[in-house]
């Protein structure tokens, strides 16, 4: 599980600086901030830096951040710790940012400690250190700070505090989704979809990916469309698998492009159109998705619905080809066997229909065979160095 870690910046919630006291007015929070009351200096730092009632300026922010920090206020202290980060407001400086973190996370803070966490999982600055990141991420989590609880949940699922533990990662993962984290109630989707750390459970699975997606988790949103595609935990309904991958699509998720192009190129959920199939194939492959590169490769050798295009078939098989999918493999056999978009080439067909033979595809396995019979004794051995050498090589060196 790939997820994106970014910092948080939930220490400079306004909401949470105003009402925690008592909600007093903006007249008298400027009040007491000239006089030197910390809360209400950090309160100033708050609305400037969000513009809340007063007009969004950074370099205002961080001076009564500052005014605050000097007391020892550990909001301050963490709210200024992110403007060094950001170099909002003042020149930027991970060391700064560094040192009024750690004094507010000495406090205890868990925006602070959280932050550190953050930092320590992306090297920011420091070495990478994700044993580290993990002991203040767990300060945090300990605190409900639901950033922090991902996180922690993340990185059990992924191994990087040293092992694969999915039971506390669905700890985490269930503490942060109570709390309404949506990429936590994706994940925890996910994990009952695939029976990690907990049986398997698709109907639960599909509850937790509608929390996510109704949040806007790209992940999520994928991921409920594939349920709907699949029949899996939810009755079969090709409209809504539409209707969720066009939302994680029309993000730019890879695997969503490539799937609401299949449904477009077989009319399923939506009309049938080769023009849309092609666009998200095509946004999907240039992202480097294999399956999209070999399905975009096929319909422009083989003019599926559209005008035969062999150097654009060519290309997106090739590059299939090169991260090793059989069906891709097998279709360039195909090409050379036929001549389409290549010279023709009973050697090069051999290769490729060997290659895709030797992960296990039947198909390959039977036209290899078929081609084998067209070759002469020395033109076999020929082919069979050169598979073995393709395929040694990852499929870099596969020519004659």
């Amino acid at each position: 599980m790939k997820l994106l870690l970014s910092l948080s910046l939930s220490l400079l919630l306004i909401s949470a600086a105003v009402d925690s006291h008592a909600q007093a007015n903006v007249e008298k929070i400027k009040l007491d901030a000239r006089l030197g009351l910390a809360y209400a200096q950090y309160a100033m730092g708050t609305m400037y830096y969000y513009g809340k009632d007063i007009p969004k300026d950074y370099e205002e922010a961080a001076r009564w951040f500052k005014l605050a920090a000097e007391q020892g206020d550990a909001a301050a202290q963490a709210g200024l710790g992110t403007l060094y980060r950001t170099g909002e407001g003042v020149t930027q400086n991970i060391e700064k940012a560094m040192h009024f973190y750690s004094l507010a996370a000495e406090q205890n803070n868990p925006h602070a400690q959280s932050n550190l966490g953050t930092i320590y999982y992306n090297g920011i600055g420091v070495p990478q250190n994700y044993l580290e990141a993990e002991r203040w991420f767990r300060l945090a989590a300990e605190q409900n700070n639901v950033a922090s609880q991902h996180y922690l949940g993340a990185m059990y699922y992924s191994g990087q505090v040293g092992r694969i533990d999915y039971v506390e990662a669905k700890e985490w993962f269930t503490r942060a989704a109570e709390l309404g984290h949506a990429s936590s109630q994706g994940a925890l989707g996910i994990m009952l979809a695939n029976g990690l750390g907990l049986p398997k459970n698709e109907a639960e699975a599909v509850k937790y990916y509608k929390l996510a997606a109704e949040k806007g988790d790209t992940r999520a949103q994928f991921e409920l469309g594939f349920m709907y595609d699949t029949g899996r935990g939810v009755s079969e309904d090709n409209t809504e698998a539409f209707k969720w991958y066009s939302l994680a699509a029309e993000k730019g998720y890879a695997n969503a492009q490539r799937n609401l192009g299949l449904l477009y190129n077989k009319g399923e959920g939506v009309s049938l159109d080769k023009t849309l199939a092609i666009k998200w194939l095509r946004l999907a492959a240039e992202q480097g998705h294999v399956e999209a590169q070999s399905l975009l490769g096929r319909i422009f050798v083989f003019g599926e619905g559209v005008s035969v295009d062999m150097p654009e078939g060519l290309k997106w098989t090739s590059l299939a080809v090169e991260q090793g999918l059989y069906t891709a493999q097998y279709n360039l056999g195909t090409m050379y066997e036929n001549g389409l978009g290549v010279v023709r080439n009973d050697v090069q067909a051999y290769l490729w229909f060997s290659v895709a033979a030797q992960q296990g595809y039947v198909r390959a396995l039977d036209k290899k065979d078929e081609v084998s019979a067209k070759l002469s004794e020395e033109q076999r051995k020929q082919a069979q160095s050169l598979a073995k050498k393709c395929i040694a090589s990852e499929y870099n060196d596969c020519e004659l």
